[in-house]
């Protein structure tokens, strides 16, 4: 996990348009279906889209996976989902998209402070997502985020104990829980 001030950092770097802390913790339903639940702000680097309602404004409302919401809660209705081992009521303010089907478990959006507490390490995140400036070269990008990073020695593999994914290696960091111990993610 990294430092959240490295967020700071990373969102201050040549080349990069936006930067979210991008923490995801398991979710289920009332139901008992599986779902993954993120920040509203790190939809950005998904597929995803508001397609009704709005975005959650506060910790008692959440924007639901499309699948999630098929035949079942709406926008302004109140749904149960279970995470860190307790099961909520939450108000759905909005429903998202993806516009494809995919195999990847569906979203559950939180407010960013309401993901932080779930998480439980409000001082870390799990990864960085960023999105580059129109034009620049994942190279470059690496390179200007890589020059901002703090040191951090005794990881194997990375010089700084950070890796920056571009391009194809983006999928790598999909699946945090996956990673072993590769050192940290952005």
């Amino acid at each position: 996990r990294l430092d959240r001030s490295v967020l700071a950092a990373v969102a201050g770097a040549d080349g990069v348009a936006k930067a979210v802390a991008d923490d995801s913790v398991p979710v289920s339903t009332g139901d008992g279906r599986p779902a993954v639940g993120r920040s509203w702000p790190s939809a950005v680097l998904t597929r995803y889209e508001l397609a009704e309602g709005r975005a959650p404004r506060d910790a008692s409302e959440v924007v639901l996976d499309g699948s999630l919401a098929a035949g079942g809660p709406a926008p302004g209705e109140r749904v149960v989902l279970r995470a860190d081992g307790t099961a909520r009521t939450y108000t759905v303010s909005g429903i998202a998209r993806t516009g494809h089907g995919g195999d990847a478990p569906p979203a559950v959006f939180f407010t960013e402070p309401r993901l932080t507490a779930l998480a439980g390490h409000p001082d870390r995140i799990d990864a960085i997502g960023v999105v580059a400036e129109p034009g620049v070269p994942p190279g470059a990008l690496r390179d200007a985020i890589g020059a901002v990073l703090p040191e951090r020695s005794g990881v194997p593999g990375s010089d700084r104990g950070v890796r920056v994914l571009t391009g194809a290696e983006r999928g790598e960091a999909e699946r945090v829980d996956a990673l072993g111990g590769r050192g940290d993610q952005l």
